[in-house]
């Protein structure tokens, strides 16, 4: 967004996570399950609330375009996701699996 290229990318963004985030989040829901591991109730919850997030900006994209609206709103749950999810949740998955392993 700071060079100007945040209406650009939006429509990448969302091209690619609407493969990306189903894939993945299958994937690494899979291996939670085979891993007993004991906060999978609480990931799948986190992963269907963005799924539902994704949906809504991906609606408001179809609807609309590409907005600045949309623009922050994208960037700003990407960013939530990376550092609170990513950043917390899925490495204590790593380091359950690292334990176990």
């Amino acid at each position: 967004m700071a060079q100007g290229k945040g209406k650009d990318e939006v429509g990448k963004v969302i091209a690619f996570l609407a493969d990306y985030v189903t894939k993945h989040f299958k994937a690494e829901e899979e291996i939670m399950e085979k891993h007993n591991y004991g906060g999978i109730s609480s990931q799948k919850t986190e992963h269907a609330q963005f799924i539902r997030d994704f949906s809504d900006l991906k609606k408001d994209f179809g609807k609309n375009g590409v907005t600045t609206h949309l623009v922050l709103q994208v960037q700003n749950k990407l960013c939530n996701w990376l550092k609170n999810h990513i950043g917390n949740e899925d490495k204590k998955i790593g380091m359950f699996l690292k334990k176990s392993a």
